[in-house]
Order: structure tokens, then sequence, then C-alpha cells
């Protein structure tokens, strides 16, 4: 009965603004009051059903407008990325990094097995030294014959004949070195080295995989390293074409990690893709972070989440 009682005085509160209670009614009141209550209840479980629906409804348009401000879906991606494939055909001797380990610029990742490799430099050499040698016995005759010549003992044709044959032993030379340089080139790819200092992501060669360049040097033929750097992170999301007039080079941006609800890190926005995609109907945006300490724990394909923000935009380093 005491509840009752609560809620006949909540009710006669409430309709004392219009017209002062009697107890007359009080009977009729109470009855209209519980009615009202029950009522009440009714509609606020109706009016948070909608509000549950669309927490777990999946998210159908690349950006939403909440409060005035523009939100768009994404994911990290690496600025500086590196793919790291042999350029001479061989056998993996050796891999030394796994995926996820750091390492540094030049930084051994793996190593080709260089048997051929090393005997085409021996070989190499040792052109050079024949090379060296003729062409050395070549330009001593030629000085000679340019001496006798001028002494009368040897005819002009003869002269020049020598000095010929210097020049071209002189050319044979400069190829014999050129390829010995060539060979060095090709043993000292066989080291697959770190471009920069960064991470490995992507691992597929094994050892005793024959790899090397695909045909136009695209691609391998069995397998890659592929190196991110993490201090160069970048968020990528897709805007609306028709929200593209909200969003600017510079512009300031929240971003919020679906994988960290509760941190947010600020960025700006670094490039507008001068090209839409015409069957999304969207504009791909990158975005740059400021705050570097907020960069631990963060790897490319993690979602999250951009708001773009008013206010100046971001000094330009």
């Amino acid at each position: 009965m005491a509840p009752r009682r609560s809620l006949a005085r909540l009710h006669l509160s409430v309709d004392d603004r219009e017209t002062r209670p009697t107890s007359r009614g009080l009977t009729k009141r109470l009855a209209l009051g519980l009615v009202a209550a029950t009522g009440a209840g009714a509609g606020l479980l109706l009016s948070q059903r909608p509000e549950q629906v669309s927490r777990s409804a999946p998210v159908a348009t690349p950006v939403r407008v909440t409060a005035g401000q523009l939100v768009a879906s994404g994911h990290v991606v690496a600025h500086r990325s590196a793919r790291v494939i042999p350029t001479v055909f061989g056998r993996i001797e050796a891999v030394s990094v796994k995926v996820g380990q750091a390492v540094t610029r030049g930084q051994e990742l793996a190593r080709l097995e260089t048997h051929e490799l090393t005997a085409a430099l021996k070989e190499a050499n040792a052109e050079v030294k024949v090379a060296t040698a003729r062409a050395q016995a070549l330009l001593r005759s030629a000085g000679r014959a340019q001496r006798l010549q001028k002494a009368g003992l040897l005819a002009e044709d003869s002269a020049e004949a020598a000095s010929a044959g210097a020049a071209v032993a002189r050319a044979e030379l400069q190829r014999a070195v050129a390829r010995r340089e060539a060979a060095e080139v090709r043993l000292r790819n066989a080291l697959l080295r770190a471009p920069f200092a960064g991470v490995v992501a992507e691992r597929t060669l094994e050892v005793g995989d024959v790899a090397g360049p695909a045909p136009g040097g695209v691609g391998t033929s069995s397998g890659a390293l592929r190196i991110v750097a993490l201090d160069q992170l970048r968020i990528e999301a897709d805007i609306e074409a028709s929200a593209l007039a909200r969003v600017g080079l510079g512009q300031p941006v929240e971003i919020r990690l679906e994988s960290a609800p509760d941190r947010s890190l600020r960025g700006c926005v670094a490039l507008v893709d001068p090209q839409a995609n015409r069957q999304k109907g969207t504009v791909r945006v990158e975005v740059s972070l400021r705050d570097a300490r907020g960069l631990h724990g963060l790897m490319p394909d993690l979602a999250a989440k951009v708001v773009f923000l008013g206010g100046p935009a971001c000094p330009t380093s």
C-alpha cells in the first residue's frame, strides 16, 4: 500500500499545476496515476529497443555524421613498406628473421647459396688479369711503333695499326672490369638486407627454396620478405563524395581505435586522393599521426574511426 500512496502523491503533484487536488477524486486519480505509470514504464522499454538494435547493427556506409562531426571508418596502414626479394636466382641457404621481429637498417634477413656466384667472380677476376696483360703488351707495342715511325723506320700504316690494336685492348679491359663489377654485385645481392628499420610483416621464404626475380623484374618465383616501418603509420579511411567539401589537407582529426575504444590519438589529414572510387562513391583519405608517443601497440590493418575536427589546420613540418 505504501508504493500506491507515493505514486498517488506523485500524480497529484503533477496535476496540481493545472488544478488543485481535492479529496473527493483521490481514488479516481490514484487509479489514473497507476495507469499512467504503467504506460510510462512500457514507453521506456519501447524507447530503449531501437538504441540496442542500432548498437549491434553494422554500419552500412563508410561515413556518418554524429553531433555535427564527420566520422569515417578506416584502418591502420604502413606509410613505408618494402618487399625485399632476391634480384638473382639461387637457393635459399639461410633465413635470419621471423614474422614480427624488429630489424635495423642493413641487418641481414636471408642469404642465398653463393657457390656459383663466387665461382663467377673468380672467373671475372681472371678475365681482368688476362685483359690487363694483353692491353699492357699492345700499349707497349704501339709506343714502339710510334717511335719507329717517327724515325722513318716503320710505315705509317703499321704504326696506326698498332695504335688501333692498343685501343681495342683497352676497350676489352674495360669490358672485363665491368663484368667483374657485375659479378661482385650479384654476389652482394645474394645477401638480403633490411632497407630501413622496421618490423618483419611477412615472410614467404624458407631454407631450400629457389628464389629469384620473376619475368619482367616484378615479384619473385617463390617468395619474399616484407618490412614495414612502424614509426610511419597512417590511417586510411573512405569518406562519401558528398562529404568531400568538409575535408581538407592539414585538417585536425581524432583517431579512435576499435581495438581500444577508450584510447584516442591526434592526427592530420595528409592526403585526399585526387581520384574517387566510382563504384563506391567514396574518396580515400590518409591521416598522419601527430603524437609519436601514442604509437605503442599500433600495427597495420587495425580498425579505426576518424573524427574530422574543426579549428586551425595542423602545423606543417
